[in-house]
């Protein structure tokens, strides 16, 4: 059976070791996977089984299809044995397989064409009453160099806010601002980010975060906030999770796009 050799590896350093095999009993070459498209994937959140506040258990299911034709060897599992690595990489065609970590700071992948990737984020405790939300995989291009918003971010005792900070390739301070309709800066915060983890092997971003004091009024004005570099050539990313403290009920707040 052919297979089809993933762009995991000419980024091996994206998401582990990568084995790709083919009729012949040579290994398809370094460069076979050059004229795919190769790209750093964010998966921000990665928990399995982690305790919440409330009683929450927290989990993502990072789900992988390959819609194409041709199996594809995709690295994310470990293998450490004489063999059949490939064998235990391999995402059929047509088919989807389900994959677990617990990196609650999130982690990188390799992007290939024919590889779509859907995490969500449940609440094991309320299985029965929510499917959980979808998370976003970002891309590399979709860091930001200058600065980055996130609009209408509730201040309300009824909910706990979580801004979550990444940074590519470095671990520097960004600045967090909150604004109210009217454009005055409430409040400034300056976020140290912590540097990136993992080596070569599951490499995991630079990672901060700031909890937001929810305030004592539930019918409060949402605030807009503003993340901004402070050094030059800093690339960053973030997102706002809100979390409702009687049903654990996420909602995302994402930056433009």
């Amino acid at each position: 059976m052919n297979y089809i050799l993933s762009a995991a590896l000419a980024l091996s350093l994206l998401s582990g070791e990568v084995w790709a095999q083919s009729n012949s009993p040579r290994t398809l070459p370094m460069d076979a996977s050059a004229e795919l498209p190769i790209t750093r994937l964010l998966v921000p959140v990665l928990t399995s089984n982690l305790p919440g506040a409330m009683g929450s258990v927290w989990q993502t299911d990072l789900w992988l299809t390959n819609v194409s034709s041709q199996p594809i060897v995709y690295g994310i599992n470990p293998c450490n044995q004489a063999c059949c690595c490939a064998e235990i990489n391999t995402i059929r065609p047509q088919s989807t397989i389900r994959y677990a970590e617990d990196r609650p700071r999130g982690r990188y992948f390799a992007a290939v064409g024919s590889i779509q990737l859907v995490a969500r984020l449940r609440d094991l405790s309320r299985n029965g009453s929510s499917a959980g939300v979808d998370l976003p995989v970002v891309r590399e291009e979709e860091f930001r160099a200058d600065e980055l918003n996130l609009t209408a971010v509730p201040r309300d005792p009824r909910f706990r806010v979580l801004v979550r900070l990444y940074m590519l390739d470095k671990a520097l301070p960004l600045s967090v601002e909150q604004i109210d309709a009217l454009g005055n800066v409430l409040q400034t915060d300056q976020i140290q980010l912590d540097p990136p983890v993992g080596g070569f092997a599951v490499p995991a971003p630079a990672y901060g975060q700031l909890s937001l004091d929810p305030g004592t009024q539930e019918a409060a004005e949402p605030v807009r906030i503003r993340i901004k570099a402070i050094y030059p050539s800093t690339y960053f990313w973030a997102f706002a999770s809100v979390t409702n403290n009687a049903t654990s009920e996420v909602t995302l707040i994402l930056p433009p796009r």
